[in-house]
């Protein structure tokens, strides 16, 4: 099995145009997809009042977080 056809999923988003030219690239996924019906419009209606801020707000800080700690920034 191809290693693309493995990773089909993750060809989906903003990032596989870095892999595509092979440069590195990441994909932090907060599961938007299986989570909200209205995301990127697979159903209709990708507005502002269909998102979770909250949850956004929580994941962002997580992932900053995680880069921080990757890249020796917190002490």
């Amino acid at each position: 099995i191809r290693q693309q056809q493995k990773l089909a999923g993750h060809y989906r988003s903003d990032h596989v145009s870095f892999w595509a030219a092979d440069y590195p690239a990441l994909l932090a996924t907060d599961t938007g997809t299986f989570r909200n019906p209205h995301f990127h419009c697979a159903e209709g209606g990708d507005e502002p009042d269909t998102l979770d801020y909250a949850f956004l707000t929580r994941a962002t800080q997580a992932i900053l977080g995680a880069v921080a700690d990757l890249a020796e920034l917190r002490r």
